[in-house]
């Protein structure tokens, strides 16, 4: 990751703080899970995505955080915010061009 895909973020109607906070979103997931590049590469981040996938079913039933991420504060909420800036790296990289060029 890094400033090409910040550029894109704000080709796509990002602000610069919106850019930087789905920069750091992302950072976080790496420092969690790995390069991201490698999970795109293996399955196009489903099992990321899967991961970090909670529901208001979950937090109702008092499931634990199924992540290795520290959520301070609402778990639904804060791993919904993740698995957003996730997608939007899949997005990236699906973009015409960005295949290999990340």
């Amino acid at each position: 990751m890094g400033a090409r895909l910040e550029g894109w973020l704000l080709e796509n109607g990002y602000d610069p703080r919106g850019a930087a906070s789905r920069m750091s979103n992302l950072r976080r997931v790496e420092t969690a899970y790995g390069d991201l590049h490698d999970h795109y590469d293996k399955d196009r981040c489903s099992a990321l995505l899967s991961n970090l996938s909670y529901s208001t079913a979950d937090k109702c039933q008092g499931v634990p955080n199924p992540s290795r991420i520290n959520i301070d504060g609402d778990i639904c909420n804060g791993l919904s915010t993740l698995r957003s800036a996730v997608r939007l790296y899949v997005k990236y990289r699906q973009a015409s061009g960005r295949e290999l060029d990340v």
